[in-house]
C-alpha cells in the first residue's frame, strides 16, 4: 500500500490563477446551449503518458471565453463565488488536448481533487507495455441550462482504468502494483464542489 498511500498523498500545490478576463461582445451561438459535443474520452497506454499540445489554451480553445466568464453567461452570481477554470477530462500530463470535447467548466477545487488519480494513471502508464496495457476511460456530464439545453459547465467527471489480460509466460513483478494502483477506480469527481461522492451541485436550481 505504500506506492498507493504516496501517490495520493503527496502534496498538492494549487498553482491555479482565476480567470477574469471578459471576452468581448455578445456569445456566440456555438458557444451557448444545447451542447452537443459528446465529453468523453478513452485511452489504452502501452508505455508512459506523452503530454498532450497544450494550442493557445484553453481559454482559445473554449471561444475566447475564461471558465468564469462562460459561467457568468448563465449564472453571474456562481461564477462570483467560485474560482472557476477549464478543467481537463483527460489530463494535459495523460495526454489530453485543449480541444472542448475534452474541456469543462469546474472549480479550482474540483481540479485539485483530480490531482491524485492523474498521478495514478500516469504511474499506471509507466509500468504498462505492449503485452501489459492500461486502459482509461473519461466521462464527463454537462448541467443544463433553465431550458433543459446541456452547457459547457460540468456535473461529474467519471474516470475508470482497466487492466486487460497480460500476455507472456514471465511473470511480471510490477503486476501487483498495477492492480494496487488500478484499485481506486472507478471514480466519480463533482465539478462543481470536488468531492468524489457527487452530491447535488447544480448552478440553475
Amino acid at each position: 500500500m505504500a506506492l498507493l498511500a504516496s501517490i495520493i498523498n503527496e502534496p498538492v500545490i494549487d498553482g491555479s490563477a482565476r480567470q477574469v478576463t471578459r471576452a468581448p461582445g455578445a456569445p456566440p451561438a456555438r458557444v451557448l446551449a444545447p451542447v452537443t459535443i459528446p465529453k468523453t474520452r478513452e485511452k489504452e497506454y502501452d508505455r508512459k503518458a506523452v503530454r498532450g499540445g497544450r494550442g493557445k489554451g484553453q481559454k482559445d480553445a473554449m471561444f475566447g471565453y475564461s471558465a468564469r466568464d462562460y459561467v457568468h453567461i448563465y449564472n453571474p452570481r456562481a461564477a462570483a463565488a467560485k474560482s472557476w477554470e477549464w478543467l481537463h477530462i483527460q489530463g494535459s500530463r495523460l495526454g489530453g488536448l485543449n480541444r472542448p470535447e475534452n474541456l469543462v467548466a469546474g472549480t479550482a477545487q474540483a481540479n485539485t481533487q483530480m490531482i491524485p488519480y492523474e498521478r495514478a494513471i500516469f504511474s499506471l502508464s509507466k509500468l504498462s507495455r505492449a503485452n501489459k496495457k492500461v486502459k482509461v476511460n473519461w466521462s464527463a456530464t454537462l448541467q443544463n441550462d433553465s431550458d433543459g439545453g446541456a452547457t459547457h459547465i460540468g456535473n461529474k467527471i467519471t474516470i475508470n482504468v482497466t487492466l486487460p489480460p497480460e500476455t507472456g509466460a514471465v511473470a511480471d513483478p510490477n503486476t501487483p502494483a498495477r492492480r494496487q494502483l488500478a484499485s481506486i477506480f472507478p471514480v466519480e469527481i463533482n465539478a462543481v464542489e470536488g468531492a468524489c461522492i457527487p452530491t447535488s451541485n447544480s448552478i440553475f436550481s
